[in-house]
């Protein structure tokens, strides 16, 4: 997934020779001893330019190397002095930029996108390059980072459904959880079906508006509005190996929550070894994946996510069951 960047020396003389002709001008009518020249500033500068090949469309977003907030890239460019470009890209490095689709992508303007490029220096051209390009193809209808699928869960753009619910003084928290539950009911339709599109991710929004959607959308709205109802709630989007569904943590209490009104709970007991409630949780997974139908080799858990907070399991079978117990005992 990772691509190389592509270097390209473009447009810089003419930049040069705008710069050039205002610092002139402003030499001019504002001399100052030692002044610096238009071409002298830009010397000293890099430009690092960022695009969607696809569309042809200027990225813009927060840009890391290694990790490391380096700056905000605005309508697709970024200026480094020379010093912090050597220092920041000096050897082989990770580049990440993570921003939202702009007017330029049309109707899917506003989604989350993260992308990467591994960043050789050791090109002949290192030290010498003014202007540094980095193309990508984005999809962002098929978000394959924990940071673009994040930005599926949009708490905000279902606040008011949650506002209009009548719950019940009366009723406990997990029965608030249920009736909301409620709320999610959905017309299924494949993504090939509706969109024409083997993966299209919808926000809750749309998903709200079309009524109509697979398993990840009706997970990311189910999702939405539980944070809606409680930003403190520890309820995510689980994404197994052929499957999304929600997943919530209330206390010693688990619940799966998934489409057609499907809810397996259990509760952890504190009196019991941590063996036997592996064997409890084991249980109540099976439990649900034989009531929704999934296969015994695809019961596979790969990430919990929400707005805030994401969870990856290497091994989606046994690292997700010790989780729910070590949650449940309070340990994480």
């Amino acid at each position: 997934m990772k691509k190389k960047y592509k270097i390209t020396i473009g447009i810089i003389g003419a930049i040069i020779v705008l710069t050039i002709l205002i610092g002139g001008f402003l030499s001019n009518k504002f001399p100052i001893t030692g002044k610096v020249t238009g071409e002298e500033i830009l010397e000293d500068l890099v430009n690092l330019s960022f695009y969607d090949s696809k569309t042809a469309c200027k990225l813009s977003g927060d840009l890391y190397v290694e990790d490391n907030f380096i700056g905000e890239v605005k309508n697709g460019e970024l200026f480094l002095n020379r010093e912090e470009y050597i220092e920041r890209f000096g050897s082989d490095v990770e580049v990440k930029l993570k921003g939202l689709t702009d007017y330029c992508f049309e109707d899917d303007i506003g989604l989350p996108f993260v992308e990467f490029w591994v960043v050789s220096g050791e090109e002949d051209s290192f030290l010498y390059d003014k202007f540094l390009e980095f193309e990508t193809e984005i999809n962002p209808r098929w978000p394959v980072y924990p940071e673009a699928m994040q930005g599926f869960v949009r708490p905000y753009e279902v606040k008011e459904i949650v506002s209009g619910i009548k719950f019940d003084d009366e009723d406990s928290y997990l029965e608030d959880l249920e009736r909301i539950f409620r709320y999610t009911y959905m017309n299924y339709v494949s993504d090939k079906g509706q969109f024409g599109e083997i993966e299209y991710w919808q926000t809750p929004k749309e998903f709200r508006t079309q009524g109509l959607g697979d398993c990840e959308d009706w997970a990311l709205y189910a999702v939405s509005l539980l944070r809606a109802y409680d930003s403190n709630l520890d309820c995510y989007a689980a994404s197994w190996y052929t499957h999304v569904n929600v997943v919530c943590s209330i206390n010693e209490t688990f619940i799966m929550f998934d489409q057609e009104k499907t809810m397996e709970r259990f509760s952890i007991d504190e009196g019991a070894s941590f063996q036997e409630n592996q064997g409890k949780t084991r249980r109540w997974k099976d439990s649900y994946f034989d009531a929704y139908g999934i296969k015994p080799n695809e019961r596979i858990l790969f990430y919990l996510f929400n707005e805030e907070e994401f969870i990856e399991f290497e091994d989606g079978r046994t690292d997700f069951t010790d989780w729910v117990v070590n949650k449940g005992l309070g340990n994480i």
